[in-house]
């Protein structure tokens, strides 16, 4: 995901959902299926990697569970809505407004506020 490889959507699961777990798997099914190229990763709650992870992208994961990253340009993409809230069709879509230039670009270690981000996204 950091380098030339394909761009990478990222489940910062930090509650253990399964309804979060099984909406990013069928997202990812539909996103296959339309044949875009993403790596999907989940990142399990009580892994050691997310904080540091989160850290280094500089989003905080309970208010912002769903980045998409691109290594090749140095840049994430965050969806804004509450994770407890989130749905497989909103991940898909999600990927698609990102497919046609339309999701908010962010430099990989912007800090990214979900006010911030949220009024971007009503632009």
């Amino acid at each position: 995901m950091f380098s030339q490889a394909k761009p990478g959507l990222c489940l910062f699961n930090k509650e253990g959902s399964n309804v979060l777990l099984d909406a990013f798997t069928e997202s990812a099914k539909a996103v296959q299926a339309s044949g875009k190229q993403l790596i999907f990763t989940h990142i399990e709650a009580n892994s050691e990697h997310l904080g540091p992870f989160a850290d280094y992208i500089k989003t905080d994961p309970s208010k912002m569970a769903i980045v998409l990253i691109e290594g090749k340009i140095k840049s994430k993409f965050v969806l804004v809505k509450n994770p407890a809230d989130l749905t497989a069709e909103d991940i898909t879509n999600f990927v698609e407004s990102w497919s046609n230039g339309d999701a908010k670009k962010y430099g990989m270690t912007d800090d990214v506020k979900v006010e911030a981000a949220a009024e971007a996204e009503e632009l």
